[in-house]
């Protein structure tokens, strides 16, 4: 198969028809699929290269997956196979399953206020407030720091420039 398919399955015109049925027959394809647009294309090849091959010209990635994987049904409304049937009532007790995986058990977290729910707390910074950082704010520079002019060319600590053997 070979094509351009766009997000809503249909088949674009692709370039190459020739070199790609000369290359299918070589590994020894008999089935070839392509895009409706190409068909032309194909038409025109010599009949000692088309000899021998089924093709098929699509213009939707469904008659793609028939060909393909032969014809195929809807896929079935409900639930996966395999995917537990519940039904829930109002107001019914819920059965719990045997031997089913348990939710943690619910505990206060240290960061929310005693008493308050676990629905507002939801979202909030967990632990304590920490502590103002001493000195100046990160980025900023610094008190006994030089300002070198942009384009200046800097020194090294023993006053050579920098990059200086």
């Amino acid at each position: 198969m070979t094509g351009e398919l766009t997000l809503t399955g249909k088949i674009l015109k692709v370039g190459g028809i020739k070199e790609k049925v000369i290359a299918a027959k070589r590994e020894n394809m008999q089935t070839l699929i392509f895009p409706k647009g190409n068909q032309r294309d194909f038409e025109e090849l010599p009949a000692n290269i088309k000899e021998g091959l089924t093709v098929h010209f699509v213009e939707d990635y469904e008659e793609v997956f028939d060909i393909t994987f032969g014809h195929h049904e809807q896929a079935l409304k409900g639930a996966p196979q395999g995917a537990p049937q519940e039904s829930f009532q109002e107001g019914a007790p819920q059965e719990e399953s045997e031997g089913a995986p348990q939710g943690a058990p619910q505990e206060e977290s240290e960061g929310a206020p005693q008493g308050a729910d676990q629905e507002e707390s939801e979202g909030a910074p967990q632990g304590a407030p920490q502590e103002e950082s001493q000195g100046p704010p990160q980025g900023a520079p610094k008190e006994d720091a030089q300002e070198v002019p942009t384009g200046a060319p800097r020194e090294t600590p023993q006053g050579g420039p920098l990059g200086a053997p």
